[in-house]
């Protein structure tokens, strides 16, 4: 992957897509600035990868969000439950909606690289996410300069400690992991997670039905050598309603058990990838992408 250079890639560019955000302000730059994803590569767009089981509410909800949002190539949905078929009634979007069943249930589901993903760039999304379009919009951008890292948010922070790992919210304006609930990334990625990530890694997320996400951390830091880049939310909450967290992550165990897999995978890469960072990407309020 990083022995030639990422070329624009040749996915179908799906023509249903708004390639231009109104400008907030209204200016000649800015408006100009909203009309092209910019940069020097050819235009692009994102493929929306979300694993969903049995939340078929909250993945209604989100795919209403992702209506109309510009640089939108497809939305994938790994439907991880085989146990039931999907509904047949879902919103209807500008792009095309398409459904993958796994033959068994597994957090390995969300990062193989699907033929159906025809962009270079993947935002992998959790079904119960929310968002503006133009968060996910400025995530996009954010990325683009960043091919080699992953991007998006919450952050989390690892470090060794007294030869163990630790894991858990960042408490000193670092971070070394980004959760993949909100991420962009590489296809090229998903390509390494499958089939090159260790076989060991692979069997203790099967086994324990977490740390996923750490895995592919430590993977692309491993790769590139470079941390991940945290962007800033500022137009909607990660949990607007205020409900209590009901996943992993509210489970009394869930820090220790994340703080085992930092142990292990150190132990089974030989160091500790993660690299710390203090960068952080901010929008600027209205300058150049609306809604900020």
């Amino acid at each position: 992957m990083f022995d030639t250079p990422m070329l624009p890639n040749g996915a179908h560019y799906f023509n249903g897509t708004k390639e231009t955000m109104e400008s907030a302000i209204g200016t000649k730059a800015a408006s100009s600035f909203s009309k092209a994803i910019g940069l020097t590569r050819d235009a692009e767009q994102f493929t929306v990868v979300i694993l969903t089981y049995n939340r078929d509410d909250s993945l209604v909800t989100i795919l209403k969000l992702l209506n109309n949002c510009p640089y939108l190539n497809k939305v994938i949905i790994v439907w991880n439950n085989p146990d039931r078929k999907p509904e047949d009634a879902w919103p209807t979007l500008h792009v095309p909606i398409e459904f993958i069943f796994p033959e068994k249930n597994s957090l390995l589901n969300r990062f193989i690289p699907y033929d159906e993903i025809e962009t270079e760039a993947i935002v992998s999304l959790d079904d119960d996410q929310n968002f503006s379009h133009s968060e996910l919009v400025f995530a996009f951008r954010v990325w683009r300069e960043h091919r080699d890292r992953l991007v998006g948010f919450p952050e989390r922070y690892t470090h060794m400690q007294y030869g163990k790992g630790k894991y858990g919210l960042s408490a000193v304006c670092e971070y070394s992991l980004i959760l993949t609930g909100f991420a962009f990334m590489h296809k090229e990625f998903l390509y390494e997670f499958t089939y090159n990530q260790h076989p060991s890694i692979l069997e203790h997320i099967e086994k324990n039905r977490n740390c996923e996400d750490i895995a592919m951390n430590f993977l692309v830091a491993h790769l590139s050598r470079k941390p991940p880049v945290r962007m800033i939310k500022k137009t909607s909450s990660e949990n607007p309603q205020g409900k209590q967290t009901s996943g992993l992550s509210g489970n009394s165990t869930h820090y220790s058990v994340r703080s085992d897999c930092v142990q292990l995978f150190s132990e089974i890469y030989g160091y500790n990838p993660l690299l710390q960072s203090q960068h952080q990407a901010v929008p600027t309020r209205g300058g150049c992408m609306s809604g900020l």
